[in-house]
């Protein structure tokens, strides 16, 4: 990671490096910040896979929030290139839901546009 995150530092201090995050557990690991070593932004694209229900989603958030390392800035994904659309996967009033709860949580929302 390190040397990954050196080679684009060399040629633009604008870019960012940027990963999936596999999982909770591994954030620790993967969001060194505030280090020259970590990802700036380890997608999280598990909250688009989480079920749809208050206590389950709110157990996940708070899994993944716990597991960050001190100083980490989370980052939640709601769709990508490789999934349908939000409000073709739940509908557009889930939809509306589901981007209100992604914009109220603390860190880097991410919503795939294309």
């Amino acid at each position: 990671m390190a040397e990954m995150r050196g080679v684009v530092g060399e040629f633009d201090k604008e870019r960012m490096l940027n990963t999936n995050l596999p999982a909770a557990g591994k954030a620790r690991h993967l969001l060194r910040h505030r280090t020259e070593a970590g990802f700036q932004i380890p997608f999280n694209f598990n909250l688009m896979w989480q079920p749809r229900r208050a206590a389950a989603l709110q157990a996940y958030i708070l899994k993944y929030e716990s597991a960050l390392p001190e100083g980490g800035w989370p980052s939640w994904v709601l769709g990508n290139h490789d999934q349908k659309r939000i409000a073709s996967r739940v509908g557009p009033r889930q939809a509306l839901v589901a981007m209100l709860i992604l914009l109220a949580l603390r860190g880097t929302p991410t919503l795939y546009y294309g």
